[in-house]
């Protein structure tokens, strides 16, 4: 197993696919401990008959997520209710810059209104 593997993944019935290496980008989060080819959480996630791996969680939340590990940035045009889903996300997959990306977010939202994007 390399980090170019390329991982399906079903997200609550929605199919998704990436690499692991996108994955695995922060080691200390539970995404990384899943799918890192040396970790024993690995063997125990469920498997489909299809060869993908199953994740309880929200689809739509979770495409956030992945294109935030691809390109580390974070589109502020999301709304209110959906930043906060995806911090509730960010914190359940230990992914602690992207929780302080919506943080930070909020805050500049708050203050100067209308922001396209934040960087990382």
């Amino acid at each position: 197993m390399s980090l170019n593997d390329v991982i399906t993944l079903n997200v609550g019935g929605v199919m998704l696919t990436t690499k692991r290496e996108t994955l695995t980008k922060y080691p200390e989060s539970k995404l990384a401990k899943m799918f890192d080819a040396e970790s024993p959480v690995l063997s125990s996630l469920p498997m489909q008959k299809d060869g993908s791996f199953f994740i309880d969680r929200d689809p739509e939340t979770f495409k956030i997520i992945l294109n935030y590990l691809r390109s580390g940035r974070l589109n502020s045009q999301i709304s209110k209710m959906v930043r906060e889903d995806l911090k509730i996300e960010a914190q359940y997959f230990g992914l602690k810059d992207l929780e302080q990306r919506i943080d930070d977010l909020m805050v500049k939202f708050n203050v100067l209104g209308n922001i396209r994007e934040v960087d990382r």
